[in-house]
Formats: structure tokens, C-alpha cells, sequence
């Protein structure tokens, strides 16, 4: 009797284990920040027959607008552009695009930066 007793206060044990990690998980401090690894590492998993790379034309430039750039807390920042945009000719403000096979293609700039471009609204009213 003894060792079912110890079966099941080792199951709930777990269990309440189980749950205290899955809300520690969901439950991030800060969501905008994000780690620079996580950002580079959609580089080493590119699969050529999901997604395309693209080099751009202007090596070295910042996209000319970003809505969504999140930055690390790092001195200095480094900071990556989170837009996804429908048209493949936006990659060539960009070093490294990434851009899905699909109709239309969603493409995303991977360009690591120090700063970010202003927001597009912004842009657009100039």
C-alpha cells in the first residue's frame, strides 16, 4: 500500500512540475526583446524547398522603412526589421532576404542593424 501511495504522490508531484513550467514558459517577462541567436538562427535552418534567399542589389543598406524592428538590450543594439512583405523587389534594400515559395511570396529581411529605419507612415508622408 505504501508503494502506490509514493506512485501517486510521485505523479502529482510531476504533474504540478509540469504546470509550473508551462506557465513560466507562456508567461515571458518581455516579448519584444528578442535574442539575437533566435534571429540569426533562421539562417542556418533555410530549406530550399520552402523558402528562397535572396542577396540584394544594395549591399551594405537598411530597408528604407520598418513598422515592426525589434532590438536587443545590448550596447550597442542590434536591431532586425520584422516586416513581412508580399513583393520581392523590397529584398534589395536588404543583404540577406528571405522569402517563402508559396503565391503570394512572404518575404522577410534578415539584415542585422544598429538602428531602426523609420516607420513606413512616417516615410510615406514625406
Amino acid at each position: 500500500m505504501a508503494s502506490k501511495k509514493a506512485v501517486v504522490m510521485t505523479v502529482a508531484v510531476l504533474a504540478v512540475l509540469l504546470l509550473a513550467l508551462s506557465a513560466t514558459v507562456s508567461a515571458r517577462p518581455d516579448a519584444h526583446v528578442l535574442d539575437l541567436f533566435d534571429l540569426l538562427s533562421a539562417r542556418n535552418h533555410v530549406s530550399d524547398n520552402f523558402v528562397r534567399v535572396v542577396r540584394g542589389k544594395n549591399e551594405g543598406n537598411m530597408m528604407a522603412c520598418c513598422d515592426a524592428c525589434y532590438c536587443t538590450k545590448s550596447m550597442p543594439p542590434k536591431c532586425m526589421c520584422a516586416d513581412i512583405f508580399s513583393d520581392p523587389h523590397r529584398c534589395m534594400g536588404c543583404d540577406l532576404c528571405m522569402c517563402t515559395m508559396s503565391y503570394p511570396p512572404q518575404c522577410k529581411c534578415l539584415d542585422v542593424t544598429d538602428c531602426c529605419s523609420p516607420p513606413c507612415s512616417a516615410v510615406a508622408t514625406n
